[in-house]
Order: structure tokens, then C-alpha cells, then sequence
């Protein structure tokens, strides 16, 4: 009888052993749990700054790309124009070609 309390009383300090080496490590895994919420809050709120930024750049581009195709149509009208008047030059200098070359004679 006394053989078998022992054996048990060996068993349940065995467990309790077991029992706190599970609790020390449940603890542990908490601690990283808190640790990894904690990282991954402070990532989602640099995720959530680098989104901002990234509309805010996105909205810049799409201005510049506007301003830019004002800018480039603006250019075609004024090439357009100067072609327009060089070739009212070119006609005019024509004429007056012409006119010298009837005073001449």
C-alpha cells in the first residue's frame, strides 16, 4: 500500500512538473502573442501612412499628367501656328518677289 502512494505521490509530482512546464510555456507563448499584436499593429499603422502618401503622389501624378497634355496640346496649337504663319512668310516674300521683279522692269 505504501509502494502504491508512493508511485502516486510520484505521479502527481510528475504531473504537477509537467503542468507548470506547460504553464511556463503557455506563459511565454502569451508574451509573444503580445509581442507580435504589438508589431503587427504598428505595421497596419505604417501600412496605413505609406497608403496615404501613396494616394496623395498618385493624385500628384494624375495633376501633372493633366497639366502636362494642356502643356503638349498647347504646343501642337503654337507648332500649328507658326507653321500657319512661316508659310504666310514664305507666300508673302513670294509676292513681294514678284512685285519687285515687275518694278525692275
Amino acid at each position: 500500500m505504501e509502494a502504491l502512494l508512493r508511485e502516486i505521490l510520484h505521479e502527481v509530482k510528475a504531473t504537477r512538473a509537467a503542468v507548470e512546464s506547460l504553464e511556463q510555456r503557455v506563459g511565454a507563448l502569451e508574451g509573444q502573442v503580445a509581442q507580435l499584436n504589438e508589431r503587427t499593429g504598428a505595421l497596419e499603422a505604417q501600412m496605413t501612412k505609406l497608403n496615404e502618401r501613396t494616394s496623395v503622389l498618385e493624385r500628384q501624378v494624375a495633376q501633372l499628367n493633366e497639366r502636362t497634355s494642356a502643356l503638349e496640346q498647347q504646343f501642337t496649337q503654337l507648332n500649328e501656328r507658326t507653321s500657319n504663319l512661316e508659310h504666310q512668310v514664305a507666300h508673302l516674300n513670294e509676292r513681294m518677289g514678284t512685285i519687285e521683279h515687275q518694278v525692275a522692269q
